[in-house]
């Protein structure tokens, strides 16, 4: 899973759980209490404790407002919406963003394949032209001009292989693995 939409998951978490506490306290509290009317004093801790040496008592607390409590529930409601519309946004803005990625790099690729045929028929070109020097048909400054387009066809074909190696490196990033692809150990 990609670490942003991690990191938006976890605060949904963390808002659902204060929308919980939320509503733990609007619940009113009562408190009973049990405590003996005589304390054992000394050694004496066989004294029989009955009904009738017991204190009993309870208490019930509710305020009578709960406005704060309120305001807060809806606070964390309209929060917890928004953070929900914010991974909804997240998701589909990172499922753009890897088609775009991923078109990028099929382009470089077809370009990358189709530019190295175009490489070796330069290449061809210039070892016809050497031939031909050899068998003096031909001068130098046409073997010197077909290896000329030859290096530059090379140096082109290395700038498309290093576009779709960025292209690839940029899908691996868009998808949130790309520590993973270099770095086993994450």
């Amino acid at each position: 899973r990609h670490p942003e939409i991690l990191k938006t998951t976890f605060k949904i978490d963390v808002l659902n759980v204060d929308r919980k506490l939320g509503l733990e306290q609007l619940k009113p509290t009562l408190n009973v209490n049990l405590t003996p009317l005589i304390e054992p004093v000394g050694g004496a801790e066989d004294i029989r404790i009955t009904e009738n040496n017991m204190k009993w008592g309870f208490t019930f607390e509710m305020p009578l407002l709960l406005r704060k409590q309120r305001a807060e529930l809806q606070k964390n409601g309209l929060k917890l919406k928004s953070t929900n519309l914010d991974l909804e946004r997240k998701r589909f803005s990172l499922s753009q963003k890897y088609a775009m990625a991923t078109q990028e790099f099929e382009t470089t690729r077809e370009q990358s394949e189709q530019y190295r045929k175009t490489v070796l028929d330069y290449e061809r070109l210039l070892n016809a032209e050497q031939r031909k020097f050899e068998l003096g048909e031909s001068s130098l400054f046409l073997v010197n001009s077909r290896l000329n387009k030859y290096l530059d066809s090379r140096i082109k074909l290395i700038e498309l292989q290093m576009k779709n190696r960025k292209s690839e490196l940029k899908t691996w990033y868009v998808l949130g693995v790309l520590g993973n692809a270099f770095n086993p150990y994450l």
